[in-house]
């Protein structure tokens, strides 16, 4: 793969059923600073949607332990809604890794140098 493959391909990798291992290795293996700081947003930008997911996965539980099933369907559909709209600004960032442009995430692109590593 070339650099701006493997960069595309780090901000898509939270789709897999292992949240952020493909932009993990990618980040980790890589030399490319293109593809690091790539990998490095998409990382970020992965780290919270999984925190997001299970936040809401927590209140789901609660929701559905209360509501009624016609309830628990609409808010399944949110659910999914929300998914989507994650989904947008890590296809647009890979569009632009894949372009050869950078990308940054908006709202929180600007806060992940915060990252340790």
């Amino acid at each position: 793969m070339n650099n701006n493959q493997l960069a595309a391909a780090s901000h898509l990798g939270w789709i897999i059923p292992v949240p952020c291992l493909v932009t993990a290795l990618i980040y980790f293996n890589s030399t490319d600073k293109y593809v690091r700081d790539h990998a490095r947003q998409g990382l970020f930008y992965q780290i919270l949607a999984l925190l997001a997911g299970l936040v809401v996965f927590g209140f789901n539980l609660v929701i559905f332990s209360i509501l009624p099933a016609a309830l628990i369907s609409i808010i399944s559909l949110l659910v999914y809604a929300v998914f989507l709209v994650l989904l947008i600004p890590a296809v647009l960032g890979a569009v632009a890794a894949f372009q050869g442009k950078q990308y940054a995430y908006p709202i929180i692109g600007g806060l992940a140098h915060l990252l340790p590593f």
